[in-house]
């Protein structure tokens, strides 16, 4: 069993790659609300703290 699983954590992971010419931006997920965290470099935490 999964850590998520046994802390009842809904948690989905996406990958990156919406299709072999698309890569979603982690930045973008989150700003634009589709996402509540993203993994990626800095550039997630830096692009949050600017605000929009």
């Amino acid at each position: 069993m999964g850590i998520t699983k046994r802390l009842e954590l809904d948690v989905e992971f996406k990958s990156a790659l919406e299709s072999k010419t698309k890569i979603l931006s982690a930045v973008t997920e989150v700003t634009d609300g589709q996402a509540e965290s993203g993994i990626a470099a800095t550039d997630v935490l830096l692009a949050r703290n600017k605000g929009p």
